[in-house]
């Protein structure tokens, strides 16, 4: 199999298994879990999962002081991704906020020509025009909006979140090419401190969420 059909067979995995974190996510949230307990716990395994994945592999854990920053801030923009997605879910249908999540590359093409001047096609912003009027077909009909306005906020935010999350990588993959795999480890750990900070669980005041309407 060459790279370009690994690459379609991985995002595909990829995007199956992000469509299924909801079948999970909500009805714990409908048991007064909070959503910043599940992604901490999420996190967690995953943070084991991939220790034992790198021991396995007999990888080293070892990274440079100066990859730190990057990392810390790889973890915080994704941290930050996954809590507006799921704090969206108590707005709207998770099949919605999904869907308006995923608007993400329209925010990593503007990043790129906008703040780092590169240049693209008419067929990507035509791409990001037709992107826009689908977020605006699915939010306003007939003249009102269909969703709760805060809710697209929120949601439209995570996808900014992980847009700066995607820059990052892209422009900071040159100094840590050699410590890819801990990335996804320092990703993991920062929510370990942000619960720390959030206290007991309580419950949500919003309406049960919904899957889809």
């Amino acid at each position: 199999m060459n790279n370009n059909l690994k690459g379609f067979a991985y995002g595909i995995a990829t995007s199956v298994t992000f469509g299924l974190i909801p079948l999970f996510t909500l009805p714990l949230m409908e048991k007064g879990m909070r959503f910043d307990s599940i992604l901490f716990y999420r996190f967690l395994f995953a943070a084991i999962a991939l220790s034992g994945m790198l021991l396995a592999k007999k990888e080293s854990f070892r990274t440079e002081m100066r990859n730190l920053p990057i990392l810390i801030l790889l973890g915080a923009f994704y941290t930050g991704s996954a809590m507006f997605l799921f704090w969206g879910y108590n707005f709207m249908a998770a099949g919605i906020a999904t869907t308006l999540h995923f608007t993400y590359p329209i925010f990593v093409t503007l990043f790129m020509l906008f703040v780092f001047k590169e240049k693209t096609s008419w067929i990507t912003l035509l791409a990001i025009g037709l992107a826009i009027c689908g977020v605006a077909r699915l939010s306003i009909d007939g003249g009102e909006m269909r969703l709760n306005g805060l809710g697209v906020i929120i949601v439209l935010l995570s996808a900014v979140a992980y847009a700066l999350y995607i820059v990052t990588v892209n422009k900071s993959r040159y100094m840590i090419c050699r410590d890819e795999n801990l990335r996804s480890m320092y990703l993991s750990s920062v929510p370990l401190y942000f619960h720390k900070s959030t206290g007991r669980n309580r419950n949500p005041t919003h309406s049960r969420p919904a899957l889809f309407y």
